[in-house]
């Protein structure tokens, strides 16, 4: 009887050392798969912060540019005034932007010659 008694806790000793392994793998895998999600969480927010921060600067570029397209064609109307003083030096230059998409600038003389009058200089 008591050789019955031993035989049986042997048994159960090694049924609880088979489900102890088990729950250690189980345990092991969960907490793998719970750091490996940590770890995609935090690159998922370190991208969605660099995507952020990509964002805002091509915002500020696109405003820069846009800055930098306005100074340009005010210097190109500049520029065009100039050259249209340096063909009739007598007459005064007037600049105006335009509304029309295909003419961005009229330029207007006062006092042209008797062949330009009333003409306006586009540049389109």
């Amino acid at each position: 009887m008591l050789a019955k008694q031993k035989e049986l806790l042997m048994e159960r000793l090694a049924d609880f050392e088979a489900t102890n392994r088990t729950l250690r793998k189980l345990l092991r895998d969960r907490h793998e798969s719970e750091a490996s999600g940590l770890r995609l969480a935090e690159q998922r927010d370190l991208l969605l912060k660099k995507l952020s921060e990509t964002e805002d600067l091509q915002q500020r570029l696109r405003t820069d540019l846009l800055e930098k397209d306005r100074q340009l064609s005010d210097c190109r109307l500049q520029l065009d005034a100039q050259r249209v003083s340096a063909i009739f030096p007598q007459c005064t230059v007037f600049t105006r932007v335009m509304s029309h998409p295909s003419t961005r600038f009229a330029f207007y003389l006062t006092d042209p010659p008797l062949y330009l009058r009333n003409r306006i200089f586009q540049k389109c």
